[in-house]
């Protein structure tokens, strides 16, 4: 199953949804990248499992909800291929979500806010 990225939306919890970061391919998971930029698939993979813990920790404050508005965007933006927007949403969606996805272990995210020269 090496390479695939598991899309189960019933998962028990967050943690089955790891199984997407470790099913990636050695390079990939190790450095979330491709030679043209951050690797878009991985991305939303990752973008994903941030949105779904987000969600369960649940969204009461305006900010929670609007974080959880632009991972969506950046998941659907990252998907289509434009990194650009994926971007731009992620760094719209805050400082805090992005220090969750690092303590999450999801570096792929802070990376691609960070940019190329810091991957």
């Amino acid at each position: 199953m090496e390479g695939k990225v598991v899309k189960n939306e019933q998962s028990s919890g967050i943690e089955t949804g790891e199984s997407i970061v470790a099913n990636l391919k050695p390079q990939q998971a190790e450095l979330g990248t491709q030679a043209s930029g951050v690797d878009l698939e991985v991305l939303a993979a990752g973008v994903r499992l941030l949105r779904l813990k987000l969600e369960r920790m649940g969204a009461t404050e305006c900010a929670h909800r609007k974080a959880l508005i632009n991972l969506a965007l950046a998941e659907r933006e990252a998907r289509a291929g434009n990194q650009v927007r994926a971007v731009a949403h992620l760094k719209q969606a805050g400082k805090s979500t992005l220090d969750v996805a690092t303590k999450m272990g999801i570096s792929v995210v802070s990376d691609a806010v960070r940019g190329p020269s810091r991957l």
